[in-house]
């Protein structure tokens, strides 16, 4: 009887810790509120990059409409919205950089686009924190609203 009573105890306190877990983890990917975040269209129109090129008798071109989610207050930020303003053209370079150096073949793999997001991401969000003491990821989310190329 006393270890029929140890493992129901056992077992319900391993269900619980398991279930906070689970809600911990749950809480960690938790997407921020919409008066936590900011969008900003980073072009007023989709924007068209030409790709690196294997073949010189073929242009291959991208056309993408980017939009920037970021976080309306950063700890060690005075103000993100001004920050992100004040980099507008650091960024769209950034951008262009960034595609001027991947072929068609790449932007047709299936998990470019994703692959992209995370990389632009991390490269904004490194441009934003260069001159501050504190690193904060200050853009959550890049949302590419129109994708075509060829």
């Amino acid at each position: 009887a006393m270890l029929a009573g140890y493992i129901f105890i056992f077992q319900g306190v391993l269900q619980d810790n398991a279930r906070m877990a689970n809600q911990g983890a749950l809480n960690e990917i938790r997407r921020p509120s919409d008066d936590e975040i900011e969008h900003k269209k980073l072009f007023d129109e989709s924007q068209l990059f030409i790709l690196k090129n294997d073949n010189s008798s073929k242009t291959s071109v991208i056309r993408v409409g980017i939009d920037l989610v970021y976080f309306e207050k950063v700890r060690g930020i005075k103000n993100c919205k001004e920050k992100i303003a004040l980099y507008d053209s650091e960024i769209k370079e950034l951008m262009g950089t960034y595609f001027q150096d991947k072929t068609l073949e790449q932007v047709k793999e299936i998990d470019f686009k994703q692959k992209s997001k995370e990389e632009l991401k991390k490269m904004i969000n490194d441009l934003l924190n260069s001159n501050e003491k504190t690193y904060g990821e200050i853009v959550y989310e890049i949302v590419f609203y129109d994708w075509f190329y060829q």
